[in-house]
């Protein structure tokens, strides 16, 4: 970036002959500035300069622990660096000693504010290990897998952290853990390949239960995913767990599979909204399908939290920027991206490895969405 700032305008420009040192002369009035070609100092130019052999350059810069120089000697090594301004070839450094350069996170929507803390998390664990990180749209798996596999083959990745569209069927995803590279299946099913990485998202449907319960709610309902979707069964499997834990009674009529989409959400609202009676309170399995959720009920005259209480999954910007601003269910996702990072690169992961974040659990975010009810006797 420096060299294109010197290059384009931001830095110092070569001598000329001009009368302006920096520009070539157009008129009185407009000139361009003169460019000269970089040319790119190698590693046997800094050994000569530093009167050491190449050898020596590259271990003093991979801070080989093993090498025994002077202090001198590595001073000067450093100081021929600077001089010249040498930049490590990282391409050949990974080729010598075959280290990853690059993973590729597929992911649906990657401009989804829900996945903004995985993409951090990934970025910042492989930063550490001097890894590129590039982004797919896992929405492209439905159109085949072949560019997937390209990517592979060209050595443009040595790594895929996947997860899947929530329409993705179980044999597409296994098509996929069968790249000749490293793959580690994110927020999906357990069996889905040999490495997984998933949330506890049971345990936070029933933070979410619970959370209404302390508020004297007791008739709860539940917005939740297409039957199929994996993180979705777990968490109405929690929310089930937890009603029944709680004494809570379990109304078919108040339990909703539309999807995670905010349409989805708006989908969810007219169905409870045919129902008998509505519950007080409803947890929602996803912050997209709580906003077209809450607009629905906004629509029909419903008032939130009034006559209806809303806790969403995941805590994302949009959540404080709703009418009532909407209480949430904040689930690990800067801890999941930088644990799919060590797996994917871990020594001898083996068959059938897997993990499930537990660790920050899930914290309930509470702003005003949910309203205290007089507690039941």
């Amino acid at each position: 970036m420096d060299r294109h700032r010197r290059e384009f305008g931001g830095g110092d420009w070569p001598r000329t002959t001009t009368s302006n040192p920096d520009s070539i002369a157009l008129g009185a009035w407009f000139s361009l500035p003169v460019v000269r070609e970089q040319v790119m100092v190698g590693i046997a130019e800094v050994a000569a300069r530093a009167g050491v052999s190449p050898a020596v350059v590259s271990r003093v810069l991979s801070k080989d622990s093993r090498l025994r120089i002077s202090p001198e000697t590595r001073a000067r090594v450093l100081q021929a660096v600077t001089d010249l301004q040498y930049v490590p070839s990282h391409t050949a450094r990974s080729l010598r000693m075959r280290l990853p350069s690059a993973l590729t996170l597929v992911m649906p929507d990657a401009t989804n504010s829900v996945h903004s803390e995985l993409v951090r998390g990934v970025e910042s664990a492989a930063r550490e290990r001097e890894l590129a990180v590039m982004l797919a749209s896992s929405e492209r798996i439905n159109e085949g897998r072949e560019w997937l596999r390209r990517i592979v083959r060209e050595g443009r990745t040595d790594g895929v952290i996947f997860q899947p569209p929530p329409d993705l069927g179980s044999a597409a995803v296994r098509s996929v853990t069968e790249l000749p590279a490293p793959v580690v299946v994110i927020n999906w099913d357990e069996e889905s390949a040999e490495r997984t990485i998933v949330f506890d998202d049971a345990a936070g449907a029933e933070a979410a239960v619970r959370h209404l319960a302390e508020r004297g709610h007791r008739d709860v309902g539940f917005a939740g995913a297409t039957p199929g979707h994996a993180p979705g069964a777990r968490r109405l499997q929690g929310f089930e767990t937890a009603l029944g834990d709680l004494g809570l009674a379990r109304r078919p009529a108040w339990i909703t599979h539309e999807g995670l989409t905010s349409e989805d959400g708006r989908s969810a609202a007219r169905q409870l909204l045919r129902a008998p009676r509505l519950p007080t309170a409803v947890v929602v399995a996803n912050i997209n399908a709580a906003l077209g959720f809450l607009a629905e009920m906004h629509a029909n005259d419903v008032e939130v939290p009034a006559q209806l209480s809303i806790i969403a999954f995941h805590d994302v910007w949009l959540a404080d920027a709703t009418w009532p601003p909407l209480t949430t269910v904040r689930m690990p996702f800067h801890e999941m991206g930088v644990a799919a990072v060590d797996m994917l690169f871990a020594d001898g992961s083996p068959a059938g490895y897997h993990i499930k974040v537990k660790r920050p659990r899930p914290i309930i975010v509470s702003r005003q969405s949910v309203k205290v009810l007089p507690c039941h006797p």
